[in-house]
């Protein structure tokens, strides 16, 4: 009975630190991916606005 619920808990403990390391990952992805489009639009944003005057 011991031996299952510690099978158990050990199982629960990984799988909630896959779920972390997963989340920690989408965070990075998202954070990365925001810094490198925003650095290639920044361009074609400023031509745009200095186009309608805005400034």
């Amino acid at each position: 009975m011991n031996i299952k619920l510690e099978e158990n808990c050990e199982r629960l403990k990984r799988e909630k630190l896959q779920k972390m390391k997963k989340r920690q990952d989408n965070i990075l992805y998202f954070v990365l991916n925001f810094l490198f489009f925003s650095i290639i639009a920044w361009p074609f944003l400023s031509l745009l606005l200095e186009e309608l005057g805005w400034y």
